[in-house]
């Protein structure tokens, strides 16, 4: 197998396991949690302005908040100066859905921190860097 395969080949391979690490719980989809995240960083957003931070549809953004509302992790409540805007806010099961998974998070970090001694880890992530720069530069150039 040619080395330019191999490396994307094993990119991607320690990708989707990262991915799977997450094992979203019905309330704890990618989408949902960066939803979450945006909520945790500035109560009572508009579904717009959630819409557009998290560049997805209204509609899709629409029946995520339904499911987590539904689930008591989110509450819309009608704007105090303009009623015709609804903001959204983070109930207490939200913070707990966050904190838990921070907590995962950081146990699976100290895990594989500790499968690479010091010096590994450092190569490790100067080699991402460097190849999340090549990356970049190859959007760079076909948009050129």
């Amino acid at each position: 197998m040619e080395p330019q395969r191999d490396i994307i080949s094993n990119v991607m391979r320690v990708a989707r396991k990262v991915r799977r690490l997450e094992r979203p719980d019905r309330n704890e989809s990618r989408g949902s949690l960066r939803l979450l995240r945006k909520l945790a960083e500035r109560d009572g957003l508009t579904a717009r302005e959630l819409a557009e931070m998290l560049d997805i549809r209204q509609p899709s953004l629409t029946e995520m908040l339904n499911r987590l509302e539904g689930a008591g992790v989110v509450k819309r409540e009608p704007d105090q100066q303009d009623h015709r805007k609804v903001r959204i806010y983070l109930q207490d099961e939200g913070r707990g859905i966050l904190e838990r998974y921070r907590e995962q998070r950081q146990q699976e970090v100290e895990y594989l921190n500790s499968v690479l001694t010091q010096q590994e880890q450092q190569l490790f992530c100067r080699v991402c860097d460097k190849m999340a720069d090549a990356l970049e530069e190859l959007r760079r150039r076909a948009g050129d």
